[in-house]
């Protein structure tokens, strides 16, 4: 969520950023689930 409010502000929109929080969103989310 961060990296995605983070991206906004900034004004990206490029591929590249959106894979870049796209994951790092997995990945916590496999973090918080204890994977």
């Amino acid at each position: 969520m961060v990296v995605r409010m983070r991206e906004k502000r900034r004004g990206g929109t490029t591929t590249e950023e959106r894979l870049e929080w796209f994951y790092e969103g997995v990945a916590g989310i496999f973090a918080n689930a204890g994977f």
